[in-house]
C-alpha cells in the first residue's frame, strides 16, 4: 500500500495532469468517511480509527486528507523524507488549503528544536507555570496554532493573561498616579493548574531488579522501548488499590516464601514535580518445617548444634509475619529521592530510601545515585527471624549501594542501555558482604504502532559477591551471592492500545553461567563454627543453565474515572520458581485517565 501511494505522489508531483481530479472522486463517500474517521478519533476508538484510515487510503490515496494521514504516520516513524515527499504533494495539489498550512505547522514543529519547546511549554502547562508556558509557545508560533492540542493550550494562555490584564487594570485604574500605584503591590489571581494527557517526558524507574539481582535469574527491565512511557503517560491525580500474590516454593519453614500484599498508591503532579505516596500491608509465611529431615534442620539456623529427640522429629509452626510499609517519593526531569520504612510489625523494620541525579551528555543520558533497600526474597532476607534451636535472632538483609547509569536512545530504531555499581550487604547477625555488577543491552522497536508495537534484543548481565552468603544457617543472609554470575538473554516483547484496552506480552529466555564458592556454617561465630566441627557449605564451580521468564498484563477503562488491571509474572530455572499474581483498580480524580500503554501495575515500596 505505502508503494502506491508514493508512486500517486510521484504522478502528482511530476506528472500532475494524470492524477484523478478531485472532482472525478466518490466525494459523498469519502466525505463520509473522513467523518467517520474524525468521530473515532474524538472518541478515543484509535483501533477502529486507524482500519477507517486504511480504508480511505485504499478508495482515494490522492484525497488530500488520505495523503496527511500517510504524513503523520511518516513522521510517527521519523521517517523524514517520506513526509517531506508527502508535504511537497499536498503543496502541488492543494497549495492554500487548510490542510497545507497545518501540515506545515506539523513538519516545523517534527523538528528536535521545536519538539523540545513544545514538551517544555506542555509540562509547563501542567504544573501550573502559565507565563513559562506562554514564553515557550511564543518562540514556536507567531500566530494561533491550527494543531490540536497546542490550539486549546494557546488560547487557553491567551484567555489567562487577559483575565490578569484585566485584574491588574482593576487594581491600577489609568486616572491614578503612579505614587500612589507604586504603593500598592498587585494581587493577580494564580493562575489555575492546566493538566494535559498528551505530553509524555521519558522517565523509566524499573530498575529495581537491575540493581540487586539477588537471584539467578533476575533480568533488569530494558529501559521503556515504547513511543509512550505508561509511567507518565496519565498526568493527573490518581489512586491505585490493588493486591498482589508473590510465592516460591522450595523448602518449607526454611527458604519457601508466599506474601500477599494490599497496595495503596497515590500519585499527584505539583508545580515542583510528581509526588508518590506508597502504603503496603504484608502477611508472609515460609510454612512448616518437617525437623524429621535433618538435612535440611542441619542447614537452618543452629540446627547443626541440637541433635536431640526433639529437634529431629515433628513440625514447626507456620512462620508468619505481618506489617504495613510506607514510603513517599518526588521526581522530575532530574532528581528521584524517596524515603520509607519496611513493614511495620515485622520483626525487625528498617529505613529505607534512595537519591538520584539523571543528565544528558551530548546525545546519551547518565544518572547517578545511592540507595538503601531492603532484600524481599524470604522471611530471613525481609523481616528477620529467630533461631527456632537457640534465642538468637538475625536478619533481616539490607543492601547499601552507589549505582550510574548510561543510555543513549534517539527515539529511533534502536536504543542502548547499561546499569552499573557496587552494593554493601549487612544485616543484624548477617556477615557483611560486597556486591559488583555491570549489565547492558541493547533494544529494537521493530514494529512501533497504538495498537501493536513488538521490541527485542539482547541482554547481558554480570555481577559478583565477595563472600557466599546465600545458606540459612546462623550469619548468612540467604540471598544469592555467587563470586561470579554471567547470561545472555532474548527478551521479546509484545505490547499496544485498543481504544479502551491496553496489553503486553513479554517473554525472556537466556542461558547464564555462575561460581559458587564454598562457605562456613557459621561466618559470624567462631566459636559456634567450632563447636560444630568448623563445617562447610559446599559451593558449586560450575553453575548455570537455561532461564525463561514470562510477563502478561492487561488494563482496561471502565469509565472515565475508573480503570481495572490484572498483571501476572512466572520465572523458571533449576532452582528458582517464583510466581507473582496481580489485580488491581485505578482512580483518576479528573475523570480523564485512559489505560496505560502499555499497562502500568502498582509496585510495592520495598521494590522500588
Amino acid at each position: 500500500m505505502r508503494t502506491n501511494v508514493l508512486f500517486n505522489l510521484l504522478l502528482i508531483t511530476s506528472c500532475q495532469s494524470f492524477a484523478m481530479p478531485l472532482s472525478a472522486q466518490p466525494s459523498d463517500a469519502i466525505d463520509v468517511l473522513i467523518k467517520r474517521i474524525e468521530q473515532a478519533e474524538a472518541a478515543g476508538r484509535i483501533y477502529h480509527r486507524d482500519r477507517l484510515i486504511e480504508q480511505l487510503q485504499r478508495t482515494a490515496p490522492n484525497h488530500p486528507r488520505a495523503i496527511e494521514f500517510e504524513l503523520v504516520e511518516a513522521l510517527a516513524n521519523n521517517n523524514m523524507t517520506l513526509a517531506k515527499t508527502l508535504f511537497e504533494a499536498l503543496q502541488t495539489s492543494v497549495p492554500n488549503s487548510i490542510i497545507t498550512a497545518r501540515n506545515k505547522e506539523r513538519m516545523q514543529i517534527s523538528q528536535p528544536p521545536y519538539q523540545s519547546l513544545i514538551a517544555q511549554a506542555r509540562l509547563a502547562m501542567l504544573t501550573g507555570k502559565t507565563e513559562r508556558a506562554r514564553e515557550l509557545y511564543k518562540q514556536v508560533y507567531d500566530a494561533e496554532p491550527l494543531l490540536e492540542p497546542y490550539r486549546t493550550d494557546w488560547l487557553k494562555l491567551t484567555s489567562l493573561s487577559q483575565q490578569a490584564s484585566a485584574a491588574t487594570d482593576s487594581i491600577y485604574p489609568s486616572n491614578r498616579s503612579p505614587e500612589v500605584t507604586a504603593k500598592e503591590p498587585p494581587t493577580i489571581p494564580k493562575a489555575r493548574l492546566t493538566r494535559t494527557v498528551t505530553y509524555s517526558p521519558i522517565i523509566n524507574g524499573d530498575s529495581a531488579s537491575a540493581k540487586s539481582a539477588v537471584t539467578p535469574t533476575s533480568t533488569p527491565s530494558n529501559v521503556d522501548t515504547s513511543a509512550t512511557p505508561s509511567s507518565l503517560e496519565n498526568q493527573g491525580p490518581y489512586l491505585t488499590i490493588g493486591f498482589l500474590r508473590n510465592d516460591r516454593d522450595s523448602v518449607a519453614g526454611n527458604t519457601s516464601f508466599a506474601s500477599d500484599t494490599l497496595l495503596l498508591e497515590y500519585r499527584n503532579p505539583t508545580e515542583y514535580g510528581i509526588w508518590t505516596v506508597k502504603l503496603d500491608g504484608f502477611t508472609t509465611e515460609a510454612g512448616e518445617f518437617d525437623l524429621s529431615n535433618t538435612f535440611q534442620k542441619d542447614r537452618f539456623g543452629t540446627g547443626l548444634l541440637c541433635q536431640t529427640d526433639a529437634c529431629n522429629q515433628g513440625l514447626l509452626d507456620n512462620l508468619t509475619e505481618g506489617g504495613a510499609s510506607l514510603g513517599v517519593a518526588f521526581d522530575n526531569d532530574i532528581w528521584h529521592v524517596d524515603l520509607g520504612v519496611s513493614p511495620i510489625g515485622f520483626d525487625k523494620k528498617e529505613l529505607l530510601g534512595g537519591l538520584e541525579y539523571s543528565g544528558d551528555l551530548g546525545e546519551f543520558g547518565w544518572g547517578l545515585g545511592i540507595e538503601r533497600r531492603i532484600e524481599t526474597t524470604s522471611i530471613l532476607t525481609f523481616s528477620g527471624q529467630k533461631d527456632p534451636f537457640s534465642s538468637r535472632r538475625w536478619g533481616p538483609v539490607v543492601r547499601q549501594g552507589i549505582g550510574g547509569s548510561l543510555n543513549w536512545d534517539q527515539g529511533g530504531l534502536m536504543g542502548w542501555w547499561s546499569n552499573f555499581g557496587v552494593n554493601h550487604y549487612s544485616g543484624r547477625n548477617v556477615d557483611d558482604n560486597k556486591q559488583w555488577y555491570a549489565y547492558t543491552g541493547v533494544y529494537f522497536r521493530i514494529i512501533d504502532t497504538e495498537a501493536f508495537a513488538f521490541t527485542s534484543g539482547l541482554t547481558a548481565l554480570s555481577w559478583g559477591f565477595d563472600k557466599n552468603r546465600g545458606e540459612t544457617t546462623f550469619g548468612h543472609g540467604g540471598y544469592y551471592s555467587p563470586a561470579h554470575y554471567a547470561s545472555l538473554s532474548l527478551p521479546l516483547e509484545f505490547f499496544g492500545r485498543i481504544d479502551r484496552f491496553s496489553y503486553i506480552l513479554r517473554a525472556s529466555f537466556g542461558e547464564s553461567t555462575s561460581r559458587l564458592d564454598d562457605a562456613a556454617f557459621y561466618p559470624t561465630s567462631a566459636e559456634l563454627q567450632q563447636l560444630a566441627g568448623n563445617p562447610i557449605h559446599i559451593g558449586n564451580p560450575d553453575g548455570g543453565g537455561f532461564g525463561r521468564s514470562f510477563r502478561a498484563a492487561f488494563e482496561y477503562r471502565i469509565s472515565p474515572h475508573w480503570s481495572i488491571g490484572l498483571n501476572t509474572q512466572i520465572e523458571r530455572s533449576e532452582f528458582y520458581t517464583p510466581n507473582n499474581y496481580q489485580l488491581y483498580f485505578r482512580y483518576h480524580f479528573d475523570g480523564d485517565g485512559n489505560a496505560f500503554r502499555p499497562p502500568n501495575p502498582p509496585s510495592r515500596y520495598v521494590d522500588f
